[in-house]
Protein backbone atom coordinates (compact mmCIF):
# COMPACT_ATOMS: atom_id res chain seq x y z
CA UNK A 1 0.00 0.00 0.00
CA UNK A 2 1.99 3.10 -1.15
CA UNK A 3 1.54 6.28 -3.53
CA UNK A 4 3.49 6.05 -6.54
CA UNK A 5 3.57 9.83 -6.73
CA UNK A 6 5.49 10.22 -9.69
CA UNK A 7 1.99 8.19 -11.65
CA UNK A 8 0.06 10.84 -9.93
CA UNK A 9 1.43 13.49 -10.85
CA UNK A 10 1.68 12.13 -14.65
CA UNK A 11 -1.57 11.64 -14.59
CA UNK A 12 -2.68 14.89 -13.18
CA UNK A 13 -0.52 16.64 -16.18
CA UNK A 14 -2.87 14.49 -18.02
CA UNK A 15 -6.00 15.73 -17.07
CA UNK A 16 -5.14 19.07 -17.57
CA UNK A 17 -3.41 18.32 -21.34
CA UNK A 18 -0.32 20.09 -19.85
CA UNK A 19 2.84 18.10 -21.63
CA UNK A 20 6.18 16.86 -20.32
CA UNK A 21 8.02 20.35 -22.38
CA UNK A 22 5.10 23.05 -20.68
CA UNK A 23 5.37 21.00 -17.54
CA UNK A 24 9.45 21.72 -17.54
CA UNK A 25 9.33 24.99 -18.67
CA UNK A 26 6.93 26.05 -15.31
CA UNK A 27 8.91 23.48 -12.46
CA UNK A 28 12.24 24.88 -14.02
CA UNK A 29 13.82 21.84 -15.44
CA UNK A 30 14.46 19.78 -18.55
CA UNK A 31 12.09 17.41 -20.14
CA UNK A 32 13.88 14.50 -19.30
CA UNK A 33 14.15 15.55 -15.71
CA UNK A 34 10.12 15.33 -16.05
CA UNK A 35 10.14 11.75 -17.38
CA UNK A 36 12.29 10.86 -14.63
CA UNK A 37 10.20 12.48 -11.57
CA UNK A 38 7.00 10.66 -13.75
CA UNK A 39 8.78 6.84 -12.58
CA UNK A 40 9.47 7.99 -9.07
CA UNK A 41 8.03 6.56 -6.14
CA UNK A 42 8.81 9.06 -3.93
CA UNK A 43 9.79 12.57 -4.56
CA UNK A 44 11.36 16.37 -2.15
CA UNK A 45 8.41 17.77 -0.36
CA UNK A 46 9.15 21.10 -1.86
CA UNK A 47 9.17 19.87 -5.41
CA UNK A 48 6.04 18.21 -4.64
CA UNK A 49 4.78 21.34 -3.10
CA UNK A 50 5.73 23.11 -6.52
CA UNK A 51 3.87 20.54 -8.36
CA UNK A 52 0.92 21.09 -6.41
CA UNK A 53 0.48 24.45 -7.28
CA UNK A 54 1.45 24.42 -10.53
CA UNK A 55 -0.87 21.82 -11.46
CA UNK A 56 -3.76 23.13 -8.93
CA UNK A 57 -4.22 20.02 -6.96
CA UNK A 58 -2.67 18.81 -3.34
CA UNK A 59 -0.54 15.81 -3.94
CA UNK A 60 0.12 16.04 0.25
CA UNK A 61 -3.79 14.77 0.44
CA UNK A 62 -3.07 11.44 -1.10
CA UNK A 63 -0.72 10.83 1.83
CA UNK A 64 -3.16 11.93 3.67
CA UNK A 65 -5.64 9.78 2.77
CA UNK A 66 -3.67 6.92 2.83
CA UNK A 67 -2.53 7.40 5.87
CA UNK A 68 -5.93 7.68 7.42
CA UNK A 69 -6.96 4.44 5.54
CA UNK A 70 -3.85 2.71 7.25
CA UNK A 71 -5.07 3.87 10.81
CA UNK A 72 -8.88 2.79 9.48
CA UNK A 73 -7.24 -0.78 8.64
CA UNK A 74 -4.90 -0.90 11.98
CA UNK A 75 -8.48 -0.09 13.95
CA UNK A 76 -10.26 -2.85 12.39
CA UNK A 77 -7.29 -5.04 13.03
CA UNK A 78 -7.37 -3.52 16.62
CA UNK A 79 -10.99 -4.43 16.72
CA UNK A 80 -10.42 -7.62 15.16
CA UNK A 81 -7.78 -8.99 17.63
CA UNK A 82 -9.67 -7.75 20.58
CA UNK A 83 -12.97 -9.99 19.63
CA UNK A 84 -10.76 -12.98 18.67
CA UNK A 85 -10.37 -14.02 22.61
CA UNK A 86 -13.58 -13.71 23.03
CA UNK A 87 -15.25 -15.45 19.61
CA UNK A 88 -12.37 -18.18 20.87
CA UNK A 89 -13.27 -17.75 24.26
CA UNK A 90 -17.22 -18.58 22.85
CA UNK A 91 -16.20 -21.29 20.48
CA UNK A 92 -15.09 -23.28 23.62
CA UNK A 93 -18.18 -22.79 25.63
CA UNK A 94 -20.28 -24.23 22.55
CA UNK A 95 -17.62 -26.56 22.19
CA UNK A 96 -17.78 -27.91 25.78
CA UNK A 97 -22.08 -27.65 25.07
CA UNK A 98 -21.79 -29.67 22.50
CA UNK A 99 -19.79 -32.58 24.18
CA UNK A 100 -21.70 -32.37 26.98
CA UNK A 101 -24.57 -32.87 24.79
CA UNK A 102 -23.37 -35.57 23.20
CA UNK A 103 -22.41 -37.70 26.21
CA UNK A 104 -26.14 -36.86 27.42
CA UNK A 105 -27.50 -38.30 24.59
CA UNK A 106 -25.34 -41.27 24.56
CA UNK A 107 -26.59 -41.83 28.25
CA UNK A 108 -30.26 -41.54 26.67
CA UNK A 109 -29.47 -43.83 24.08
CA UNK A 110 -27.82 -46.01 26.31
CA UNK A 111 -31.40 -46.12 28.20
CA UNK A 112 -33.32 -46.49 25.11
CA UNK A 113 -31.77 -49.76 24.72
CA UNK A 114 -32.03 -50.93 28.33
CA UNK A 115 -35.13 -50.34 28.67
CA UNK A 116 -36.16 -51.71 25.16
CA UNK A 117 -34.44 -55.13 26.02
CA UNK A 118 -36.13 -55.08 29.43
CA UNK A 119 -39.72 -54.63 27.59
CA UNK A 120 -38.77 -57.30 25.30
CA UNK A 121 -37.50 -59.16 28.18
CA UNK A 122 -41.21 -58.58 29.86
CA UNK A 123 -43.12 -59.97 26.54
CA UNK A 124 -41.37 -62.58 26.62
CA UNK A 125 -41.84 -63.52 30.13
CA UNK A 126 -45.47 -63.06 29.87
CA UNK A 127 -45.48 -64.93 26.44
CA UNK A 128 -44.35 -67.98 28.85
CA UNK A 129 -46.71 -67.05 31.33
CA UNK A 130 -49.58 -67.31 28.44
CA UNK A 131 -48.66 -70.47 27.16
CA UNK A 132 -48.69 -72.17 30.89
CA UNK A 133 -52.41 -70.38 31.41
CA UNK A 134 -53.37 -71.65 28.49
CA UNK A 135 -51.72 -75.08 28.96
CA UNK A 136 -53.44 -74.92 32.84
CA UNK A 137 -56.95 -74.18 31.13
CA UNK A 138 -56.41 -76.51 28.91
CA UNK A 139 -56.55 -79.71 31.86
CA UNK A 140 -58.83 -78.11 33.60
Amino acid sequence: MYIHIGEQIKQRAKELRMGPTELSSLVNTTKQNIYGIYKRKSIDSDLLLRFSIILDFDFFQLYSQLRNNVKNDVKIESAFNESMPKVSSQHDILKNELDSIRKENEMKDKMIKLLEDKINKHEHNLKKEEKYLNILKSRS
